[in-house]
């Protein structure tokens, strides 16, 4: 009886493992492994952009062979809040490396800009000047003065600044 190594008892899918003894005490002489790794994969039907949010109806999901790769393959819960960070062709699977976190205030978009100066709160209606991500902080022109501030990205639509 032979135990295996733990890292080789995690691995899902189908292996192989050869065991070559010798002629007289029946000793485990060579141990040859081949282990193949599938796991269920997102492929994406079409090639995309970067900053494309990713739906079902831009993938389909199927079994593949990971063996030999070293990313991580996303799976439909990775998607959430995020988006592709390049291009990536059609029929490629999607790694976990291929996604960064949605831009929650594009440019042109009309935002809320909130301006604290201790205890007082001002509100006032922007425009994001250039796309970010929540806690980035980002160029807004006010609307009413037409002046750009650095304000920083809180929500959907939503900026804050400090006085």
């Amino acid at each position: 009886s032979w135990e295996l190594e733990s890292a080789v008892k995690s691995l899902r899918g189908s292996s192989v493992i050869s065991v070559y003894f010798d002629q007289k005490l029946l000793n485990p002489l060579l141990v040859k492994t081949q282990v193949r790794v599938k796991r269920p994969v997102l492929r994406l039907t079409k090639t995309q952009r970067q900053g494309v949010v990713l739906s079902e109806a831009l993938l389909h999901s199927e079994m593949a062979d990971v063996t030999y790769e070293h990313k991580t393959a996303a799976r439909p819960v990775d998607l959430q809040n995020m988006e592709l960070g390049h291009a990536v062709a059609a029929g490629q699977i999607v790694f976990v490396e291929d996604l960064t976190e949605q831009h929650v205030v594009r440019v042109g978009q009309p935002l809320n800009i909130e301006i604290t100066h201790g205890a007082f709160v001002v509100q006032m209606p922007g425009v994001a000047q250039k796309n970010g991500r929540r806690g980035e902080k980002i160029m807004v022109r006010v609307t009413n003065t037409r002046k750009d501030v650095l304000a920083e990205v809180v929500g959907e639509g939503q900026v804050r600044m400090q006085r």
